[in-house]
């Protein structure tokens, strides 16, 4: 089924994050439609404005998140720290950490302007637009990947050991996957074996498990696969993430989303299925979607594709869209228990209404 509609604000380059107004962020090449450089960007909402980059960069420079509080973060020439507070308009926009002065690879930044590095190290934003090194109580050697608004971080220890940082603790999680994100409901997901996995925190440390995401059928996702490792979930419980599979060149892997672990009334939603992004996309024409990069908390989804050149994409969810998280049988079943009651007379019972709301959901 379609969910989404998608926009492509070019020119070519990466889009990586997505911030509550829908401000999309990642990099432009230069020149347009080459990966010799690329630029630090942002695409403000609806995309209808000239894309604003930063002054030329170099190889692997590029925005990678941005918070609600027009902060973004990236990487210059794949080595240094970049921070920036985005002016209204065009700009221009301010430089909170300058490229050269951090050296290190930038993790995730929270909307109470902290910014993670992939070694743990914590920076506060200030008033000033200056930053602040908090002191750093994650063992060395780990990587670091996700923060949550209440500081919480997920990564790994040096042999792999998966972690949750609880801003006063290092909590040790005995699992084999590669945590990347972490909300701040504590839904941390990431991936193990190259297959998505999520691990409900909330819960007393004794119901902790990972679980496997649900694939679909086809195409077939392949175990420890090597595709695009880069995975985001939202404050609603809707993660996004990408697979490997069999297919080979662009189309050897694809983007999902997943609705599974999200909440529908106070209860929880019956797990149904990943979907491939390239599957619910309105309109007919659309270009192969690569990956899925991050998501807001109003599920609107950032990545990338090819559209004769790679370029970015922005899926934002349909209004009022069905999403049928049911399986076929128990959707039919309902509907033929919803037709014998109305062929006998008989008044729809609170039963029959609340399971046919369990069956159809409306976003």
């Amino acid at each position: 089924m379609a969910d989404y509609t998608l926009q492509f604000p070019g020119p070519s380059g990466f889009l990586n994050g997505i911030d509550s107004s829908g401000q999309a962020v990642g990099a432009t090449f230069i020149p347009d439609g080459e990966f010799s450089q690329s630029t630090p960007a942002r695409w403000p909402a609806p995309y209808a404005e000239d894309v604003i980059e930063l002054a030329a960069g170099s190889l692997l420079s590029q925005f990678f998140r941005a918070n609600s509080n027009g902060y973004a973060i990236g990487f210059f020439g794949g080595t240094n720290v970049i921070a920036y507070k985005f002016e209204p308009g065009s700009g221009p926009d301010v430089p909170v950490i300058a490229p050269t002065t951090i050296p290190g690879l930038v993790a995730d930044i929270n909307d109470n302007n902290q910014i993670l590095l992939g070694d743990g190290s914590i920076y506060q934003i200030e008033p000033d637009n200056t930053a602040t090194l908090n002191p750093v109580l994650i063992p060395a050697g780990a990587t670091c990947r996700g923060i949550n608004n209440n500081g919480f971080v997920v990564g790994n220890l040096a042999d792999g050991t998966p972690f949750l940082f609880s801003t006063v603790e290092v909590i040790y999680l005995p699992f084999n996957c590669s945590l990347f994100d972490i909300n701040d409901n504590l839904l941390a997901v990431g991936y193990s074996a190259g297959l998505p996995v999520y691990i409900d925190l909330s819960l007393p440390a004794a119901q902790w498990s990972v679980t496997l995401i649900p694939l679909p059928a086809s195409p077939a996702a392949v175990s420890g696969g090597g595709g695009d490792t880069w995975m985001a979930v939202n404050n609603s419980g809707v993660i996004v993430g990408n697979v490997a599979t069999t297919g080979t060149g662009m189309q050897s892997g694809y983007p999902f989303v997943y609705y599974g672990p999200t909440k529908k009334g106070g209860a929880p939603a019956s797990p149904g299925s990943a979907l491939n992004l390239n599957g619910q996309v309105l309109g007919g024409g659309a270009p192969y979607l690569l990956n899925a990069r991050d998501i807001n908390d109003s599920g609107v989804i950032v990545g990338n594709c090819n559209l004769d050149t790679f370029t970015g994409y922005v899926a934002t969810p349909f209004p009022g869209a069905i999403r049928i998280d049911w399986p076929l049988t128990e959707m039919l079943e309902t509907i033929r228990l919803w037709m014998a009651y109305e062929k006998a007379g008989v008044a729809r019972t609170e039963a029959l209404i609340e399971r046919l709301a369990k069956t159809i959901d409306i976003k």
